[in-house]
């Protein structure tokens, strides 16, 4: 009783290369099926709020989070930045592979410390993939960079068994010249994994816990309340319960390349939501998901602990609700009709995109032909 149609469609109109989109729809599938016992035992689970070696985690994650990832095509954004290439292209009797990570300009941030070697191709591949998939795992952690000087400094990543699971090749003169690439390696891997991140926020969790008392006059801040100057009723007198809202990256990926794959997501979200809640959809800029993930889960690790500091609490609870009140949508970009060579590609569609020049539009089309 699951389909992919729709995102098939979305998938074949916005990807260029239908090679690529073949690809990446098989494998979309194929990791449905794969997680399916979970996303569907699990829909209505929540996330441990209380685990405080978990918080953040992708392995604590809402059970609807998880469902909608799969549904959307999301969960493996960093596949986009690794190059999978064969080591031994002579006649043989295996296949071996190697992968590297890197960005736009072909810079190389970390590579497989191991080949990849498998009688049938495709076998062969799935290794490093599932490589790649742990050491994502541990990619953003600095505690598991490990830095040696054997003639000069050298730099690698490694897991909770101390085992070598990726390398930088190159060589350093100083330590501070390896610490800088390891900041940069784990500044890039979390850009790439932002692209792809789901916040669903249960409103519930941000009630005040802090009453008003000596110690905090006006008590912990609230969420805005619906009232007219009337106190008429308008649906929205209790911002906490049986709301959720579902924070995600509006300026990359399908997101922001057209208005139809959003109205494609928000139905979907909205499809799996419980009919019993209410549900909120923001497509925010990459900077503000940023801000608002790293103060949401800075909150989050302060409440996850047995005994919370009040006064951190009350803090970190102000500072969010300062951003999560006031985070706004982002929409794709968009050219008015060109009378001159009659380019409707990217059309406008009102409360939808944000229209741009054709001159911010030529200066886009540059810097994509430079890199």
């Amino acid at each position: 009783a699951e389909s992919c149609k729709d995102y098939a469609i979305i998938l074949y109109t916005y990807t260029d290369d239908k090679d690529v989109a073949d690809n990446q729809l098989i494998e979309n599938k194929v990791s449905f099926l794969q997680n399916f016992p979970v996303v569907s035992h699990d829909r209505a689970r929540s996330f441990n709020y209380k685990d405080p070696e978990m918080v953040c985690s992708d392995d604590n994650t809402a059970g609807l989070v998880k469902r909608i990832q799969q549904l959307l095509g999301y969960g493996e954004a960093y596949l986009s930045h690794v190059e999978i290439y064969e080591v031994n292209e002579d006649v043989g009797e295996e296949f071996e592979y190697r992968w590297r990570l890197v960005d736009e300009s072909a810079k190389i941030y970390l590579s497989s410390n191991v080949k990849f070697a498998d009688a049938d191709r495709t076998a062969a591949m799935q290794k490093a993939k599932d490589d790649i998939a742990r050491v994502f795992i541990y990619i953003t952690e600095e505690a598991h960079y490990n830095i040696k000087q054997v003639t000069k400094f050298v730099l690698k990543l490694v897991d909770n068994n101390d085992e070598i699971i990726a390398t930088r090749k190159q060589n350093f003169d100083t330590l501070g010249d390896a610490e800088t690439a390891r900041d940069e390696i784990i500044a890039f891997a979390k850009e790439v994994m932002l692209t792809e991140k789901i916040f669903l926020v249960e409103h519930v969790l941000l009630r005040p816990r802090n009453i008003p008392g000596e110690a905090f006059p006006e008590g912990d801040p609230l969420l805005s309340v619906c009232l007219d100057a009337g106190c008429s009723d308008c649906d929205e007198r209790d911002p906490y319960s049986f709301r959720i809202t579902v924070v995600l990256n509006g300026e990359d990926g399908l997101a922001n390349k057209g208005i139809e794959f959003r109205r494609f997501a928000e139905q979907t979200i909205r499809r799996e939501t419980p009919a019993h809640l209410g549900i909120k959809i923001c497509w925010v800029s990459k900077e503000d998901l940023k801000e608002f993930g790293d103060l949401y889960c800075n909150w989050l690790a302060e409440l996850s602990k047995p005994e919370p500091d009040a006064a951190a609490l009350h803090t970190r609870l102000i500072d969010l609700l300062n951003v999560f009140t006031n985070l706004n949508n982002v929409y794709p970009q968009a050219t008015l009709h060109d009378c001159i060579d009659g380019n409707d590609d990217n059309r406008v569609f009102l409360g939808s995109t944000a229209i741009i020049s054709n001159e911010e539009l030529d200066k886009q089309i540059e810097k994509k032909k430079e890199k």
